[in-house]
């Protein structure tokens, strides 16, 4: 996916892996099992229009 520049977005993720996860998943309940998220780029996308889009995110994960 690219942003409204034509850049990849994953270019912007620096050293975390890429990841693309459905919107509705994590405004719908699983929120809460990431320590934290970082690099969303909503603005950068605007045809995301309902849940069911995805978006480009970056998630902390617990490794323990």
């Amino acid at each position: 996916d690219v942003d409204i520049n034509g850049k990849l977005w994953t270019e912007k993720s620096g050293k975390y892996p890429p990841v693309l996860f459905d919107y509705f998943f994590l405004t719908e309940g699983t929120y809460n099992e990431f320590l934290d998220l970082d690099h969303i780029y909503p603005e950068e996308f605007p045809n995301i229009l309902e849940a069911s889009d995805h978006i480009p995110v970056v998630l902390y994960l617990d490794d323990e």
